[in-house]
């Protein structure tokens, strides 16, 4: 599978990158020695505590090279984020085999992938020496980038090629048709909720009060889209929703939706346009990592996790009392 290797190094750089940051929550774990749990698949204390060591160690080293101080406080702050953004890795790298697995992928297939890019990123940067460089600059040691890293960003690299091949193989796209309105907050969204119960025409609404003027001149109409089309909590109802049934206050960062479906089609793979296709993968893509990051359980004492937003927000502001593991406190 050839592959340009430029793209790929950075590729891989965001998957370390975004893989933590935002919210967990779900119930805690229940075994003593877990950190975390995606379904049946265990990530432990112990396999944490050996990414946070070695990413500690990295980091003290590279503030002994700026003749930088790491005093007691300092340090704690370290671990305590080391920790966060490990813990936020090691979920999502078993989160994108899990949905890797469920579309045909094998474990030897991403194993395969992994290393091939491993061998890729050593030839790219000259070598042993230009690699473990390469990695340092980007706080990474070889351990956390190949066992964490590179095979997450082969999986999720897997993952998007075999769900692109479904989505491209059948033979057609289901498409659905809606109408909204759309207001500043939640107040103005139930009052608009309250006049279409009582009968006010929906159409006759949208022009009145939607803020989103382009679909407000078509009576909120926004036409026929494909799954992926719109933003997710938005395009999560349009397709959760039942025929005719008007559903809301739906959040989105541009404000509060309410909305209907009014209709649902097909549309031939053939004649689908490559923005449909590229809009069915996408939400495809986003079903699937939803539905595995529900299944998220984490250890309260290192956080919460926001199934949606699929990352890691630790138990307390960094370092401020967020429990460390044994062998790495001050």
């Amino acid at each position: 599978m050839p592959r340009s290797l430029r793209p790929l190094l950075f590729g891989i750089l965001a998957f370390a990158l975004t893989a933590c940051g935002g919210a967990f929550g779900g119930p805690a774990v229940t075994a003593p020695d877990e950190a975390a749990r995606i379904g049946d698949v265990q990530i432990t204390r112990a396999e944490l505590t050996s990414g946070v060591e070695q990413l500690l160690e990295l980091q003290e080293s590279i503030a002994g090279d700026l003749d930088i101080d790491i005093t007691p406080e300092l340090r704690r702050e370290a671990i305590a984020q080391i920790q966060s953004e490990q813990l936020g890795q090691l979920v999502n790298r078993e989160i994108a085999i899990a949905a890797a697995l469920e579309v045909g992928v094998t474990r030897a297939e991403i194993d395969a992938v992994a290393a091939e890019n491993e061998a890729g990123l050593l030839e790219e940067t000259g070598g042993e020496e230009g690699f473990i460089e390469l990695l340092r600059d980007n706080g990474l040691t070889r351990d956390v980038a190949v066992d964490v890293v590179l095979t997450g960003a082969a999986a999720r690299g897997l993952l998007e090629e075999r769900v692109g091949d479904q989505v491209r193989s059948a033979d057609t796209l289901p498409t659905r048709e809606a109408r909204h309105i759309l207001v500043p907050d939640a107040g103005d969204a139930a009052e608009v909720l309250a006049e279409l119960r009582a009968g006010v025409d929906f159409a006759e609404l949208a022009q009145e009060r939607s803020e989103d003027v382009g679909s407000a001149l078509q009576g909120g109409q926004l036409g026929s889209a494909t799954r992926g089309a719109y933003v997710g909590p938005f395009d999560d109802a349009v397709w959760q929703a039942e025929l005719g049934e008007v559903v809301g206050p739906i959040e989105t960062q541009f404000g509060f939706h309410v909305l209907e479906v009014t209709g649902e089609s097909e549309v031939e793979i053939a004649e689908a346009s490559q923005q449909q296709l590229a809009q069915a993968v996408s939400g495809e893509l986003a079903r699937i990592l939803s539905s595995i990051s529900e299944r998220v359980r984490i250890d309260p004492a290192f956080g919460t996790w926001d199934a949606p937003s699929q990352a890691l927000q630790p138990a307390t502001r960094v370092g401020s009392g967020a429990e460390v593991l044994p062998g790495l406190g001050p």
